[in-house]
């Protein structure tokens, strides 16, 4: 029996196939820095847009009829992501979803620019929880936290309502190092 799933190719014309589409890929981070920051500040703008997902763990708990109908309720009750990051009186675990969803992101993003918008949510989503709930979410140092999110703020596609997130989180970092 015939194998069509490589078309008949030889091993090294697959290989020159995937070496183009990497590269190819890869060329959707390259450009004038006025471009890509553009390009990010679009992408963030996007993901910032989007509903965080439901809960997985809970999803699988519960039977397919209610799977559906807490999906079609959940973005009325959590909002987009942007509106979670910038709501104070959000619940502490959201935030920490928030947190795994972008650590997520940043693993399954195609391109340079993906990764780059979800460390920035990821980072938002720390920022938040030190800010908001007075916690750390992650092994970080504050030093090390705090010189990321001066990172964050100077970097010119980030969204003004994370600039802002981010200034007040690497203020409170430096209070908890001088206060050690």
């Amino acid at each position: 029996m015939k194998d069509d799933s490589t078309f008949g190719f030889e091993p090294q014309h697959l290989a020159n196939l995937l070496d183009l589409s990497i590269n190819q890929d890869s060329s959707q981070n390259e450009g004038p820095p006025e471009e890509m920051a553009s390009y990010k500040a679009d992408l963030l703008t996007k993901q910032l847009s989007a509903n965080l997902p439901m809960d997985s763990a809970l999803a699988q708990a519960l039977p397919g009829v209610l799977q559906r109908v807490c999906q079609e309720l959940e973005p009325l009750t959590t909002g987009t992501i942007l509106k979670v990051l910038c709501d104070a009186t959000v619940e502490f675990g959201v935030i920490d979803r928030l947190k795994g969803h972008a650590k997520k992101l940043t693993k399954l993003a195609g391109s340079e620019s993906d990764r780059e918008v979800a460390v920035v949510i990821y980072y938002a989503a720390i920022a938040h929880a030190l800010v908001y709930s007075d916690k750390k979410i992650t092994t970080r140092a504050h030093d090390s936290l705090r010189a990321a999110f001066d990172k964050l703020s100077a970097t010119a596609w980030v969204n003004s309502d994370l600039v802002s997130l981010f200034s007040q989180a690497s203020s409170l970092c430096e209070e908890k190092m001088r206060t050690k």
